[in-house]
């Protein structure tokens, strides 16, 4: 991928996760002796490192802290909880956020479906625009309304609305 990047001279999304769709959520395992922003921008910073030795410009890189990949429902919520401690961990680089419809708002919901989360994802969108996330990802363009209300309200901080085209509610 890095290969395809670097020719390609486009920016990149470099998530954190743990193994491959099918084994990631038995690596959901972190150490209770540091905490676990900590621990998912370190993994990330050594993926860094190796975008930027395959010739990727820093300045190309986004790094996404990955909610829901490796992470269980607590994870997900401590990570939402410190984002902004996550930021200044890797303050050299945008951060992008998903946490729309994700598993762990549904559980906060009493296991709404994904399509009934819209109301939990504006708030956890808000959070991470208010936390400091630079670009934040949701599926219902009415979500924004939400983020444009918390960015009128801080005033000091600009955040990319990226709706995802064809998701339901999306126009």
């Amino acid at each position: 991928m890095f290969e395809t990047v670097k020719t390609l001279e486009v920016p990149y999304v470099l998530m954190h996760t743990r193994g491959n769709p099918s084994n990631m959520m038995s690596l959901a395992t972190y150490r209770r002796d540091e905490a676990l922003f900590s621990q998912v921008a370190t993994e990330l910073r050594e993926n860094i490192h190796d975008a930027m030795e395959s010739g990727i410009p820093r300045w190309d890189i986004i790094v996404d802290p990955g909610f829901g990949f490796a992470k269980d429902s607590g994870h997900n919520v401590e990570l939402l909880k410190t984002l902004d401690l996550f930021k200044d961990e890797l303050r050299d680089f945008p951060v992008l956020t998903g946490t729309s419809r994700k598993a762990f708002i549904g559980k906060i919901l009493n296991d709404a479906l994904p399509k009934d989360r819209d109301f939990g994802t504006a708030a956890a969108v808000t959070l991470c625009a208010a936390l400091g996330s630079n670009i934040v990802r949701f599926h219902n363009p009415r979500v924004a309304d939400a983020v444009s209300v918390t960015e009128e309200v801080l005033k000091n901080q600009k955040v990319v609305l990226a709706p995802l085209k064809g998701a339901p509610g999306s126009n």
